[in-house]
């Protein structure tokens, strides 16, 4: 019988990502210290937005990948034995 309840956490975020996401561009000092100031409370509520941003796309995306490394990837290599 398949699990398919049993869940497999995706991903999570912590300040660095938030500096990560201004390389290569005009990181502020202004922006520096409003990410060193974020507490737990503001952290959670970035996650909880990113959460709700991340399932606008999460289906599309979740099929894709499957098609690409699970399907079309062992067939590929099916056909190549």
């Amino acid at each position: 019988m398949i699990d398919s309840m049993k869940e497999f956490p995706i991903t999570s975020i912590c300040k660095e990502d938030i500096l990560q996401a201004y390389e290569g561009t005009d990181l502020t000092e202004q922006t520096k210290k409003r990410v060193e100031a974020m507490d737990d409370s503001d952290m959670r509520e970035l996650a909880s937005k990113m959460a709700d941003a991340y399932m606008n796309v999460f289906w599309d995306d979740l099929r894709i990948i499957f098609e690409e490394r699970f399907l079309i990837e062992e067939e590929t290599q099916r056909t190549i034995k």
